[in-house]
């Protein structure tokens, strides 16, 4: 029997393949293995991989699956007569691209459920995971409330100040990789960065001269010019299999060689050292503070600012504009 494993991200990919022993990959990258690539001459490379009725594919994290990659998905599988066991949670985040099939499949299949809580271990957090997953928020809120681990802002600028003060306050050069702040849009994680980022290089966090480079997103657009120091979290927002990191890889940026040609040399969070050229890998930012749905199963302690609220666990800081 062949085992193969997915999820929408290689970061998901490699919690599923370390947690499960079950070698993964990306979903977009085990769908370019059945139907091959386009390739720069417009002409399609030969599939790679080819299912058969010993095969079964687990996708994790598949409510974050669009309509569109996962009907591809279960069209690869039925075509072959394999089997695709769909791991997830319907109520979580819903995709970024169009439809949410998982939570459909559920609702009208039904599925396997898994009601005992692992992941918190004290009797409060329990109890108030529970509450939020059925619907209880007033309850849950109370519960993280008496236990000192939410707060609330009146405004989001102060929601803004608190979550930065407080997270100065904890934050030191070898924690630093343990927390990630949260925010809900794009302008809010751009002044979180921001605001983390000027403390680290008051406080020598972050050292030596800025390197200004022109960055891209996934799909190789522009996405801005922007400074990286040493120091720096670094988020790789690409796969790319010569250089050995995947999309939501993180990493912390130990040295800028300069010179003909400039050269990042970053230590990834596994132990690794990669060495790049941001000419030739461009697809990376600044990674202090990311949007929910990137932070989102990260075994960190998180904080979670300002906007619509949302709860991840112990140790969670939340500031809302809406104290009601």
């Amino acid at each position: 029997m062949e085992v193969i494993g997915c999820a929408p991200s290689g970061k998901a990919a490699d919690g599923l393949q370390s947690g499960s022993g079950i070698k993964s990959q990306t979903v977009h990258s085990l769908l370019n293995e059945f139907n091959g690539t386009t390739r720069e001459d417009g002409t399609r490379s030969e599939p790679s991989r080819i299912l058969s009725r010993n095969s079964v594919i687990v996708l994790d994290e598949a409510g974050m699956v669009d309509s569109r990659m996962l009907s591809r998905l279960m069209d690869a599988t039925e075509q072959a007569g394999a089997k695709l066991v769909l791991v997830g949670d319907d109520r979580q985040l819903a995709p970024v691209q169009a439809g949410a099939p998982f939570r459909t499949l559920v609702e009208r299949m039904g599925a396997a459920e898994l009601t005992e809580n692992r992941r918190q271990r004290e009797g409060p957090d329990r109890e108030a995971s529970k509450d939020l997953r059925e619907g209880r928020t007033r309850e849950a809120l109370q519960t993280y409330l008496d236990m000192g681990t939410l707060s609330v802002a009146e405004t989001r600028d102060e929601g803004i100040r608190e979550i930065i003060d407080k997270w100065s306050r904890e934050i030191r050069a070898d924690n630093l990789k343990d927390s990630v702040i949260g925010a809900t849009t794009r302008a809010e994680v751009a002044e979180l960065n921001r605001q983390a980022r000027e403390h680290l290089k008051e406080t020598g966090g972050l050292t030596g001269p800025g390197t200004e480079i022109r960055t891209t997103d996934r799909s190789g657009n522009f996405a801005g010019n922007l400074e990286f120091i040493v120091g720096d979290r670094i988020m790789f927002k690409n796969n790319d299999r010569k250089l050995g990191v995947k999309n939501g890889q993180v990493g912390t940026l130990e040295k800028i060689v300069t010179g003909n040609e400039i050269e990042f040399i970053v230590k990834m969070e596994d132990g690794r050292t990669v060495s790049f050229s941001p000419d030739r890998y461009s697809a990376l930012k600044p990674w202090l503070c990311d949007d929910r749905p990137r932070i989102a199963g990260n075994d960190r302690r998180e904080v979670l600012c300002p906007g619509q609220p949302a709860i991840h666990g112990p140790g969670t800081e939340l500031c809302s504009g809406d104290p009601a």
